[in-house]
């Protein structure tokens, strides 16, 4: 078919995590470890299909694989909102997996106390990340 039927299921398989792992060096000198470290400025792997971050972070977080995912039609980045009622309520999440974090995304979404935003952890400079652990639960990858 040219475009994929929605049957009202999901098939989930079980892969690799999107998430980079530590290897040791097989030779140990200051070179090649900070050659490993630099792999580590970004948390996820360089192939990481976003759809594919975004469900292990939920699994991860304790959500269930039945949450709505919408796509948020900001200007600036593309956040995604995770969103799920079970019998403790509705809960949110909210995550950004674009490089850079434009102020105005962040005005635009309704974070509080009980919301979780999920970006990477170089999107934020240093003020950006004081500033929203003081407006919600921000985690970073």
């Amino acid at each position: 078919r040219e475009q994929p039927e929605d049957l009202g299921f999901k098939v989930f398989k079980l892969a690799p995590s999107t998430f980079r792992r530590w290897e040791p060096p097989e030779e140990e000198t200051t070179a090649t470890l900070m050659q490993q470290l630099l792999l580590f400025d970004s948390g996820l792997a360089p192939d990481a299909d976003p759809l594919h971050v975004i469900y292990e972070v939920i699994l991860k977080e304790g959500y269930s694989l039945n949450v709505r995912i919408e796509t948020l039609a900001l200007d600036s980045n593309r956040v995604y909102r995770i969103s799920q009622i079970d019998e403790e309520g509705k809960q949110e999440l909210y995550i950004c997996l674009d490089d850079a974090l434009n102020p105005t995304t962040l005005a635009a979404l309704p974070l509080n106390k009980e919301t979780t935003f999920i970006c990477l952890d170089t999107a934020l400079d240093d003020s950006q990340k004081v500033n929203l652990i003081a407006q919600c639960r921000l985690k970073v990858i």
